[in-house]
Order: C-alpha cells, then sequence, then structure tokens
C-alpha cells in the first residue's frame, strides 16, 4: 500500500471524526456518514463535458444492497418490472420509463423529488442519448447522472450487482475532476485500497493520462484537500551554447540600421553676408626651377629700358 495514500486516508477519516465529535457536544445533528471523493487536478483545460459516466470498480464498495436504486428503462418499463421480479432484485425500488420521465417528471419538482429520493440511478444503455434533456441541469449539478447498464444480458441481477459495486467517472468541461471513492464509515485501509485500485483506471479515461494529471486530493464535502500526488515541475529547456550559431539571429545582427555620418558642407549658403574664404595661392615653378611671376617682372622691366 503506498505510504503516501494511506497518511491521507488516515489523516481525513481523524479530521472527520474530531469534526463530528465537536458538533455532537454542540447538540448539532449531522448524517453519520459522508463519502469520500478523490480530486484530480489536470494540467491541460477540457472545455468538452462528457455525459456518459464510465464505470470504475471498487475493491470495497461504496454501495450495497441497502442502497435505493431508480432504474431507467425503454418502454414498456412493466417488462423490466417484471424481470427484476423474477431474478429476486431486491435493491431497484422504482423503475421509470423514458414515457413517464416526459409526463410524470417533466415539472421542475418532480425532477427535483425524483433527484433526492434515491442514492443511485441506473439506466438501459440504449436510452442514455435521451437522458440529458429528460432529467435537467440539477442532475448534472449534483453528479447523479445514471449509470450505464445492459439489460439485454441474460443474468440481469449479475450485471446491476456490478454497477452497484463501481463507482463512476463524469469528466466536467475544465481541469477538475471527482469521483467517489469511498465512505467515512469504512476505515481507511479500504479507502486507501479503494483509491490504489480504482486510480488506474481513472487516469486512463483522462485525456494524456498521467501527462496530464498535475495532482491528487482527497476530501470529503465539508472537509479539507489532503495531498497523495503532486506531478514534478517541467525542466527548462537546455540552451548549449557550444552550438551552431543561429543564422537567423546573426543575420538580424548585421542588419540593424547604424547612426547616419553627417557631413559638413563648406558652400555658403544663399542670401548670406559672409564672404567666402578665399582659396589658397598654388606656386607653379618653371621647369628651370625659376617662378613664372619673376620672369614676367624682368621682362617689363627690359621693356620700359
Amino acid at each position: 500500500m503506498n505510504l503516501q495514500v494511506s497518511k491521507a486516508s488516515k489523516a481525513l477519516l481523524k479530521y472527520v471524526e474530531a469534526r463530528r465529535e465537536k458538533k455532537e457536544s454542540n447538540n448539532l445533528l449531522e448524517e453519520s456518514d459522508e463519502l469520500v471523493y478523490i480530486i484530480i487536478t489536470t494540467k491541460k483545460f477540457s472545455e468538452k463535458t462528457v455525459h456518459k459516466p464510465s464505470r470504475i470498480p471498487l475493491r470495497h464498495p461504496i454501495f450495497d444492497t441497502d442502497t435505493e436504486v431508480c432504474l431507467i428503462t425503454k418502454d414498456p418499463a412493466s417488462t423490466y418490472k417484471e424481470k427484476l421480479e423474477e431474478a429476486n432484485v431486491g435493491f431497484v425500488k422504482e423503475v421509470v420509463g423514458i414515457s413517464e420521465l416526459r409526463t410524470k417528471y417533466k415539472s421542475y419538482e418532480a425532477k427535483r423529488l425524483l433527484l433526492t429520493s434515491y442514492d443511485l440511478f441506473l439506466t438501459d444503455d440504449r436510452v442514455v442519448n435521451f437522458l440529458p434533456k429528460l432529467l435537467g441541469s440539477k442532475f448534472f449539478e449534483k453528479k447523479k447522472l445514471p449509470a450505464m447498464v445492459n439489460l439485454t444480458k441474460p443474468d440481469i441481477k449479475k450485471e446491476l450487482e456490478k454497477a452497484l459495486h463501481s463507482t463512476y467517472l463524469n469528466i466536467p468541461a475544465g481541469t477538475c475532476v471527482s469521483v467517489k471513492i469511498g465512505k467515512t464509515s469504512q476505515n481507511y485501509k479500504d479507502i486507501a485500497e479503494n483509491i490504489e485500485h480504482a486510480i488506474s483506471y481513472i487516469v486512463d479515461r483522462i485525456p494524456r493520462k498521467w501527462k496530464n494529471v498535475q495532482a491528487i486530493h482527497i476530501k470529503t464535502p465539508e472537509s479539507l484537500s489532503l495531498p497523495i500526488y503532486n506531478s514534478l515541475p517541467e525542466a527548462p529547456p537546455k540552451i548549449d551554447i557550444n552550438g551552431p550559431v543561429n543564422l537567423k539571429h546573426e543575420k538580424a545582427k548585421s542588419e540593424e540600421v547604424k547612426e547616419p555620418v553627417v557631413k559638413k558642407s563648406i558652400s555658403t549658403p544663399k542670401g548670406s553676408n559672409e564672404k567666402a574664404k578665399p582659396k589658397k595661392a598654388t606656386i607653379t615653378k618653371s621647369v628651370t626651377g625659376t617662378p613664372a611671376s619673376a620672369k614676367r617682372s624682368r621682362a617689363k622691366k627690359s621693356a620700359r629700358v
């Protein structure tokens, strides 16, 4: 047995017992038995609700032959009432046909009364697609959607008892899935064995299975959630500093716009009063090395004489 599951189951029952003793001392009435739920938190959000409950087997059943069961069948319902009497199935207290759901349980008050009258609802798998509209939203909110059974099997009692000794998984939209896994009248070992036996069936029906499971807790409707499993955080991606150069990054780097160099112009703008600076005179030498200006001055002197 998993140590963490065993510890959490034992601690949960101790908490329930302590709270019950406190309320009894204050003369407050409370139900002697409470359901224990397993809560699975997923990593990815589910946008689709699955309306057909999946059957999950248990080592120690939550429901027994004292459980009051309502069976929804095809018409006529009298045919299945006779079969149940012949098979000596005493835990099915009422058999309701589809036509009766449409007429007798049409109003909101009638549906609410039906919901609170029975612990478990079973239905013929041939009529399950009609039920969401006929039963209404309260059955979804209270998680009492009828579980499917095959009434065409020759041993109808065995099929119904198998359904009675199981729990049921409804997958709603969101990231949280809850399943009835035990009751507080059981000992902590029975609850722990139910969890260990059922968890593989539950996770197998969750999209992406264990890869999508973030955490698992157990609780009662009035208690805190006690953890029994938490997935490890995913490791960050490794960066290879000696790996190949990222060409796209290098190209983007080379294409960065550089700051343009502004060249100053030496030309004088139009309308300016400033005088342009005179260019430096260049001295040209003759082939013999005598400057041309000296030759001109000598020619002028000889002409005067």
